[in-house]
């Protein structure tokens, strides 16, 4: 990573994120300061990007971790890029719960503000403080545990002796990192997601959400580790590489699909009308090309693409995939947020605030992202494994 820290301290990548925040942010407040409503308008948007980025910079180490335990050599590089993903964007998802929770548990949660789910009995697991301290409490236990596990990989890396007992310590993290990954991002589903709309349940929504987060998380790191790892890697292993990750990212696509269709069968099959209208509401009428586009990226041209060898081991064909499945599962945060405050016919994202909201955002994570490889001093570089050799 040398290269990236010299970037960072001459500012030739310091300068461009600073400017494009600052550009950014000040589009986000023009239609607030011209007026336009608060709620109507920003929170959406906000909770959109919530479900998105939170997702994804989650899925950095927790991609480790699965890595880890399955002993996949070739992902050493993803993997660090993963952790530092995840740690770095640490402030950014914080807050950004905070703004969304204050600001909008009194008005799009209604039924928090209220005590209770449209009505529904369980009113102490729908109360707004449990919905504050839970989602609040899995954060930090998650974060917690992410560094703890991060911090004895860099031991496992610097110890010489003794590395039996760092292995198993960091072994033992990689599962507990697991574990609160599910269980952060089924509180982010439930209370973020699912919860938008009154009365609608699905058991299996969580996994849906988080599944297609380890499918977008996946494709966000190939994309950021093709810009922030430097290697003098032959041609041959850069193949191998990319055809290990296209075959993941194959894996988990079929994994989403699969739980989409989960999901979608059984509230068919219950044909309850209170569960198949906001389904029914989001893939047709004005949100109906918004989902046709979502399959289309998320799931049927990174299938269709994947399973061609030529475009699985070339790099600006796997970084199109990898792109395209990014913009598929944001499509899909979009769908499930925002057909509850609007009938599809005033896009949300076509406007100055949707599109600049996003890019500070991205802007915000690959800021973070840089500054942590700068200003970390255990990180000075990230070495890739030989992977397993291509078939023929």
């Amino acid at each position: 990573m040398s290269r990236l820290r010299a970037d960072i301290g001459n500012g030739r990548l310091f300068y461009p994120f600073i400017c494009s925040l600052i550009f950014a942010g000040f589009f986000f407040l023009v239609p607030i300061l011209s007026g336009s409503p608060w709620n109507a308008l920003v929170l959406p948007l906000l909770i959109v990007n919530y479900l998105f980025f939170a997702g994804i910079t989650q899925t950095g180490i927790a991609f480790s971790a699965i890595m880890k335990v399955s002993k996949a050599q070739w992902s050493r590089s993803f993997c660090k890029v993963g952790e530092v993903l995840t740690l770095s964007t640490f402030p950014v998802v914080t807050i950004s719960f905070f703004v969304i929770y204050f600001e909008g548990s009194g008005s799009f949660y209604s039924w928090v503000a209220a005590g209770g789910n449209g009505g529904d009995p369980s009113r102490f697991w729908y109360s707004k403080g449990l919905l504050f301290w839970r989602n609040l409490v899995s954060l930090f236990l998650f974060y917690l545990l992410s560094f703890l596990y991060f911090r004895a990989n860099l031991k496992l890396e610097e110890e010489q002796s003794s590395r039996d007992a760092v292995a198993l310590r960091s072994n033992i993290f990689a599962a507990l990192v697991m574990m609160f990954y599910v269980v952060a991002n089924t509180n982010t589903a439930w209370d973020f997601g699912m919860t938008l709309i009154p009365r609608w349940e699905s058991s299996i929504f969580p996994i849906y959400y988080w599944v297609g987060n380890l499918l977008a998380g996946s494709a966000f790191l190939f994309l950021l580790g093709a810009y922030f790892v430097t290697s003098s890697d032959t041609a041959e292993t850069g193949r191998k590489i990319r055809d290990s990750m296209g075959r993941l990212l194959l894996g988990f696509t079929l994994l989403w699909v699969y739980m989409f269709w989960s999901q979608a069968i059984r509230i068919w099959y219950g044909n309850l009308s209170h569960l198949t209208e906001p389904l029914t509401k989001r893939i047709s009428g004005n949100f109906g090309v918004i989902f046709i586009f979502m399959f289309l990226f998320a799931a049927l041209i990174p299938f269709f693409g994947l399973i061609f060898r030529k475009i699985k081991l070339s790099a600006k064909g796997l970084s199109l995939i990898a792109f395209l499945i990014c913009a598929g599962i944001w499509l899909n945060c979009f769908l499930i947020v925002v057909p509850e405050f609007s009938d599809g016919g005033n896009l949300l994202t076509m406007t100055w605030t949707g599109l600049f909201l996003a890019l500070t955002e991205v802007s915000i994570v690959l800021f973070s992202v840089a500054l942590f490889f700068k200003y970390w001093p255990a990180i000075d570089r990230i070495q890739q494994s030989s992977p397993r050799p291509v078939e023929k």
